[in-house]
């Protein structure tokens, strides 16, 4: 089985978000030539060319555009992952609740002690 090399993947979505490389490679801390090196690799794996010259710029060509919409959506999803994993990790949240005087003050208490397992 083949795969993706991700941080390939993952440099070359900084590319097209940010619309340069060397956008990216400040984004992201590195050198635009170490960026370029990565996305030749991504090109190669895939056999196709990502990005095409416009001008002094870049442009995404058409696997380009469709190698976005796929990484688009898989690192959306990671970082909503990462998202959820951490707000779950807040274990000591507090917020008021407020109760009718009609309900019984024991009854809501048992229920939110329950809701904390």
């Amino acid at each position: 089985m083949s795969h993706i090399n991700y941080n390939h993947l993952y440099y070359f979505w900084h590319v097209y978000k940010e619309g340069s490389v060397v956008g990216a490679a400040e984004a992201l801390y590195l050198t635009p030539q170490t960026i370029t090196g990565q996305i030749k690799a991504l090109e190669e794996r895939l056999q196709g060319k990502l990005f095409k010259r416009k001008g002094r710029g870049l442009e995404p060509s058409e696997l380009g555009e469709l190698v976005f919409r796929y990484a688009d959506k898989m690192f959306t999803l990671s970082q909503e992952m990462l998202d959820i994993v951490n707000y779950r990790k807040e274990s000591n949240l507090l917020f008021d609740v407020g109760v009718a005087d009609a309900l019984s003050k024991r009854l809501v208490s048992n229920v939110l002690d329950a809701g904390r397992g």
